[in-house]
């Protein structure tokens, strides 16, 4: 973005340090955050709490993908190296460092049942809702996926085709 200056992680740790000592409607805000990050004038700071806010809305909005963060890559690490490290860049989007697929996590027999209550409260395209209210552990995106399989799932019939592996889609609710 033009006039969007460069900032360090320690310059981004030391501004989210300063919006917590300083918060909203304190005096010269900028201006005594901007004492505390060395290098950045009052201007660049607020222009970055702009990008910060304006980032916020974005996210709350649906409009940009959450980032994974390293505690992600904890639970991940018991499955192997099955997944491409990312990174977040500076407004909060994903870059990834190879250009490598991501192989998920398979889904859990709870998660699924979740999903399934999920949709029969929320109903069919409600991703997000079913995301935050059912499927906590599960992202907007990968809770379609998985609506997309089971609807594959529940419309074959039995006849037509042989399964050779059992489907999280069989589990009893």
């Amino acid at each position: 973005m033009e006039g969007a200056s460069t900032w360090i992680r320690e310059q981004d740790k030391l501004f989210e340090t300063g919006l917590v000592i300083y918060p909203e409607g304190t005096p010269d805000r900028f201006a005594r955050i901007s004492e505390r990050v060395p290098g950045k004038s009052v201007s660049e700071v607020h222009r970055h709490y702009q990008l910060l806010v304006r980032d916020m809305l974005e996210i709350e909005a649906g409009h940009v993908e959450l980032p994974n963060y390293l505690d992600d890559y904890d639970i991940a690490s018991s499955y192997g190296d099955q997944f491409v490290l990312s990174s977040t860049n500076q407004i909060g989007t994903t870059t990834s460092k190879a250009k490598e697929r991501k192989i998920g996590i398979p889904w859990t027999e709870q998660e699924h049942r979740d999903f399934v209550l999920g949709l029969k409260e929320r109903g069919r395209g409600d991703w997000r809702g079913i995301s935050r209210d059912f499927v906590k552990s599960r992202t907007p995106g990968q809770v379609a996926s998985h609506a997309q399989k089971y609807f594959v799932h529940i419309n074959t019939k039995p006849n037509k085709k042989v399964r050779k592996r059992s489907s999280i889609h069989d589990t009893p609710l």
